[in-house]
């Protein structure tokens, strides 16, 4: 049995501060997917440094192949390349990669920036649960079909900033949860 515990403002300094430590290339990149990577390039690589895996990769599953090289990470279930594997086995690594330049006047280059697919979806989010809705009437309204997904990248942002709100807190998994704006 497991309990979720909030975390408190030190332990979230704390666990930012952890998160910082981690290389670039090391962290798992959310909005790609597996099929992103590409292997015609992989094997491209492991040809031109002369790798045992070349030969062994014609009998392994693709996602055995990432697994060996390192360039995924995550569950069997929420499975998401590297940034390293999108650099080097992507041919549009750019579409992954964001840079920031900062320098004087960044932020305000920032606040400019065009509006996101993820901010578009909270915002219909927020907007749709003025009433409560249900995950399920949530994700029906948005068009969306992948739960867990659909969570992670929409539900758990809006939840932790308090812009949204469980109608049933001290029971986070019943089946009569629904949520609303605060």
């Amino acid at each position: 049995m497991s309990s979720t515990v909030k975390a408190t403002e030190t332990e979230q300094k704390e666990l930012y501060d952890m998160a910082r430590t981690v290389p670039f290339d090391d962290v798992m990149n959310h909005e790609a997917e597996i099929r992103d990577l590409k292997l015609p390039l992989i094997q491209n690589y492991l040809y031109e440094i002369k790798s045992d895996l070349l030969k062994e990769s014609e009998n392994m599953e693709f996602i055995d192949l990432c697994k060996s090289m390192r360039i995924v990470d995550g569950t069997p279930e929420y499975m998401k390349p590297l940034n390293v594997g999108l650099m080097f086995f992507n041919d549009e690594p750019q579409n992954f990669i964001t840079t920031i330049f900062m320098h004087e006047g960044f932020e305000n280059e920032i606040k400019e920036q065009p509006t996101t697919h993820q901010d578009t979806h909270q915002d219909k989010i927020l907007e749709s649960c003025k009433e409560p809705k249900t995950t399920k009437e949530i994700m029906a309204y948005l068009g969306l079909k992948d739960r867990r997904n659909f969570y992670i990248k929409y539900m758990r942002p809006l939840l932790n900033s308090g812009k949204l709100q469980m109608t049933i807190p001290d029971k986070p998994n019943t089946k009569n949860q629904k949520y609303i704006t605060k």
